[in-house]
């Protein structure tokens, strides 16, 4: 995927007229993705590991244990079907790159 991001960016580029980056430029570009995305996903579990007990005890202290599984189970089930359709279906759908050079 972000091999992907990288050549649209190169498409850009070669439209706007602005010179070739580097190999070296490629590289950081890459690795300040990567990190940006590592960041983002140690947030999301800081976030959820903090939310989670709290959010769990509440509906439990309200709803009942069978009833708060109940709740848990559709919420994990609505997770997965907006990941299904966000990274998924996107990916399948998603242009593959040509291998040859259009020029």
């Amino acid at each position: 995927m972000i091999g992907a991001g990288l050549e649209k960016a190169k498409d850009e580029r070669k439209k706007l007229e602005l010179p070739e980056q580097s190999e070296k430029a490629n590289k950081k570009m890459k690795e300040l993705v990567c990190d940006q995305a590592g960041a983002m996903g140690l947030i999301a579990k800081g976030l959820g590991s903090v939310s989670g007990p709290l959010i769990g005890g509440a509906i439990d202290q309200s709803l009942g244990f069978r009833r708060t599984a109940d709740v848990m189970t559709l919420l994990a089930l609505f997770i997965f079907l907006i990941y299904l359709c966000t990274v998924i279906l996107a990916e399948c759908c998603r242009e593959k790159p040509s291998s040859g050079e259009d020029e």
